[in-house]
């Protein structure tokens, strides 16, 4: 069964993804070009598919930055420019692309990026620091 959230911890989690939303041109640093994505993968879609199971215990282990690169990327990447518009891994009707992406990067869950919440810039492939600590619980 799941656990029924309290109004306070509801409360204290809409106005951190409030803060996150609104604060999103407020950086707290340079941005961070990502490690350039892999475009070939070792199984077919449908290979991908067919294996595709959830799983509720995870590893204690740290995702490289690479992985986490390759993530942001599948999620809402460049994956052409065509007429002057950027095309991306997810569709979008007229090519609008009206969402944000956001990472939030526990204490030592990848390697090499301090905790916080990032910006994921589609365009330039890069990342941006908005918010530092691991803020993973109010977000929950």
């Amino acid at each position: 069964m799941f656990a029924m959230k309290t109004s306070l911890q509801m409360a204290f989690a809409s106005s951190l993804a409030m803060f996150i939303l609104f604060s999103a041109q407020v950086s707290m640093g340079e941005d961070l070009s990502l490690p350039k994505p892999a475009y070939k993968g070792t199984i077919t879609v449908e290979e991908a598919l067919k294996a595709r199971r959830t799983h509720r215990s995870f590893s204690a282990r740290a995702v490289t930055l690479e992985q986490f690169s390759q993530m942001l990327w599948a999620a809402y990447g460049v994956t052409a420019k065509n007429f002057g518009l950027y095309l991306k891994t997810a569709p979008s009707a007229g090519a609008l692309y009206p969402l944000d992406i956001y990472g939030v990067v526990g204490e030592k869950t990848v390697e090499t990026l301090e905790s916080g919440v990032y910006h994921y810039r589609p365009d330039d492939h890069s990342i941006n620091l908005l918010k530092k600590g691991d803020l993973r619980v109010g977000l929950a």
